[in-house]
């Protein structure tokens, strides 16, 4: 069991149910085939049907794993019921006392106040815009800046500056499938980094993207692009990314 996933499976067994989904589907795009990280995802959504979906993921990887059969059988069986309760009589409400009148001088004084507060969130705005930066990697992490502007990478040449398309497609997995939403990266060492799960956005599979730079991973040995759409901006390894619009392929996840 990898670093990762036995932090995706701390933290859904913690309570925090969104770190854990995020440490799961940057396993998952990784390796789809890996059963334990699809049944964990099981305990991290909330939804009805994406549980049914993960768990006949986890079934199609390995038919024998009966709790995954168990757990799937159960959420396909209807719900019971409920028996309509009587209605709660709610108590008589008492009617407010009414309040004695405000002096000029009061207020005066809770406008005085209320501009104070307007400028205070005005100011706190304009420093929080401030504060953000443009996602770009620590001094030490192990990237190469790229000299060229013209990437060779596994889905064809791409230009930097230049276009490109989101594409979450995976003809390798059994059976293949398309990641609808991709995770976007605030550094391109995104697992080794020291906030891991630094997720800026996501991204859904066909999205036409701005790329902006690109860096070569000297521990994976790919390169990860920045790239932009809209107010969505960060790093995204070369496998999620094609010269041109794909059409998804097997089902979506």
């Amino acid at each position: 069991m990898t670093d990762n996933l036995q932090q995706a499976i701390d933290a859904v067994q913690a309570g925090d149910k969104k770190r854990g989904q995020g440490l799961l589907s940057s396993i998952i795009q990784s390796n789809p085939r890996n059963e334990l990280a699809w049944y964990w995802m099981v305990k991290a959504v909330e939804d009805p049907e994406r549980k049914k979906e993960c768990l006949g993921r986890v079934l199609a990887i390995n038919p024998d794993n009966q709790q995954a059969a168990r757990e799937l059988l159960q959420l396909q069986q209807p719900a019971p019921t409920k028996k309509e309760e009587p209605p709660v009589q709610q108590p008589a409400k008492i009617p407010p006392k009414k309040k004695s009148g405000i002096s000029s001088r009061g207020l005066a004084w809770i406008i005085i106040a209320g501009l104070l507060l307007v400028l205070l969130a005005v100011f706190s705005c304009i420093t929080l815009a401030a504060c953000r930066q443009s996602p770009t990697p620590s001094p030490d992490i192990p990237v190469e800046d790229v000299g060229t502007r013209t990437i060779t990478a596994d889905k064809g040449t791409f230009e930097v500056p230049g276009i490109a398309y989101i594409d979450g497609r995976d003809p390798n997995a059994s059976p293949p499938l398309t990641i609808k939403s991709i995770n976007i990266w605030k550094s391109p060492d995104r697992l080794s980094h020291p906030d891991p799960i630094k997720v800026t956005c996501r991204l859904e599979h066909g999205t036409q993207v701005d790329l902006l730079d690109a860096k070569l991973h000297s521990e994976e040995s790919r390169y990860y692009f920045l790239l932009r759409s809209g107010s969505c901006e960060g790093w995204l390894p070369e496998s999620f990314l094609s010269r041109e619009y794909q059409e998804p392929i097997g089902d979506w996840f």
